[in-house]
């Protein structure tokens, strides 16, 4: 007999780790795969807005330095080349970025006027000041006429090569997506 006060016993249930760490990678993967996606689809966004509604316009190169990118320990010396634009929209609104350039592109620049006189110049400033003698003072700039603030050096000749660059991002972050929900979802 039984009392009633005693326990009945039953088995444990027994914790499965491979459906743990299954669903574990599955949530990972779906996390990877939404970073991948957000990221690169807003990158995306960004660059089809110029590409298909950028105006194009010419900018004044009003500085150019260089910084150097070693660490000075090493025999080699790196360097990073950049310039500071400044453009006017056509209702006179006037903008300015700096943009990394190659070593090319920096070398047949020259400093101009600055639309906004007293603006130039910088406290980014490094060592190896440019040459401001020869060169162009003017850039190819493409600008969303939206929101001017987002603009960049003309890459248009590159666009081909730039969306191919997406198409993997967005086909690792979809596959990764598909995967996670695929170990989630499976028991």
């Amino acid at each position: 007999m039984a009392s009633s006060g005693s326990y009945s016993h039953q088995p444990r249930a027994r914790l499965d780790w491979r459906l743990v760490l299954r669903k574990a990678a599955g949530g990972l993967l779906l996390l990877i795969g939404l970073g991948l996606l957000i990221y690169s689809g807003s990158h995306l966004a960004r660059d089809v807005a110029l590409w298909a509604f950028g105006r194009h316009v010419q900018a004044t190169v009003v500085d150019l330095w260089v910084e150097r990118s070693d660490s000075g320990e090493s025999d080699e010396m790196s360097f990073n080349y950049f310039l500071r634009y400044q453009f006017a929209t056509p209702d006179g609104r006037i903008f300015e970025r700096v943009s990394p350039a190659s070593a090319l592109e920096w070398s047949n620049l020259s400093p101009g006027e600055p639309l906004i006189p007293g603006e130039a110049g910088s406290d980014q400033r490094s060592a190896y000041p440019a040459s401001s003698e020869g060169g162009n003072t003017q850039v190819e700039v493409l600008y969303f006429p939206l929101y001017p603030q987002h603009n960049r050096l003309d890459d248009t000749q590159y666009i081909p090569i730039l969306a191919c660059l997406y198409a993997p991002l967005l086909a690792l972050a979809f596959a990764a997506f598909q995967v996670g929900v695929y170990l989630i979802g499976r028991d």
